[in-house]
């Protein structure tokens, strides 16, 4: 099977490219590392396969809204608020 009609193919079947679901994966991780508070964004970034802060930071927004900072922002709010954080 050929590389393109491999990629073909998995277009049909999950309605995005290849790429695209590794994209979407290292996002899931990444936020699921972030929401533990354990690691640095640029950690976070590295961790899961991207080249830096900035490119995770860029699909990250693409996928959730809001940016990795607004994230740990809003997590930390709401935990503080209810009583599950500091």
């Amino acid at each position: 099977m050929s590389v393109y009609h491999f990629i073909r193919l998995f277009r049909e079947s999950t309605g995005k490219s290849p790429y695209q679901n590794v994209i979407d994966a290292r996002v899931r991780k990444a936020k699921e590392l972030l929401a533990t508070r354990k690691l640095t964004i640029a950690e976070v970034a590295y961790e899961v396969g991207f080249v830096d802060q900035s490119h995770l930071t860029r699909h990250f927004k693409r996928a959730f809204g809001i940016t990795p900072s607004a994230f740990l922002s809003l997590s930390c709010r709401t935990f503080s608020f209810y009583g599950r954080n500091r």
